[in-house]
């Protein structure tokens, strides 16, 4: 079973503007801190969306963009003591470039006014010396 592609048609979610610059899109990023960054959305009205910028793969940044940012978190555990399992789509990612394809990109969204944070979580295959 092929399950369709996420979409901001299919799920309407609003475009937000891009305060954080994220370095990486592992799976820590995506179900830690973009999931707090979504919650302060939903909850706070923080209203801040994330740039992701990776190194290594053109495939990890098509892959968010094919999907417009959104994936989906499934956060599972105890709560209140008893099992607990929360789906969520988290909608903060507004796409993905490729510092070593889109590097003019990258630069043009680290100079934006409305830039506020960094996240990096680069491992040692993102880092290169050259």
């Amino acid at each position: 079973m092929s399950l369709p592609l996420l979409n901001r048609g299919l799920k309407p979610v609003p475009a937000r503007p891009e305060r954080i610059l994220q370095f990486g899109g592992g799976n820590f990023l995506r179900g830690f801190a973009d999931w707090v960054v979504h919650v302060m959305n939903e909850k706070l009205d923080y209203n801040a969306g994330i740039v992701v910028v990776q190194s290594v793969s053109q495939n990890g940044v098509r892959q968010y963009n094919e999907q417009e940012g959104l994936y989906t978190l499934l956060l599972t555990g105890i709560r209140e003591g008893k099992a607990s399992r929360q789906i969520n789509l988290i909608d903060c990612v507004q796409r993905s470039l490729s510092a070593k394809y889109d590097f003019e990109a990258f630069l043009a969204v680290a100079r934006q006014e409305s830039l506020q944070l960094v996240f990096s979580n680069t491992t040692e295959n993102g880092i290169v010396l050259d």
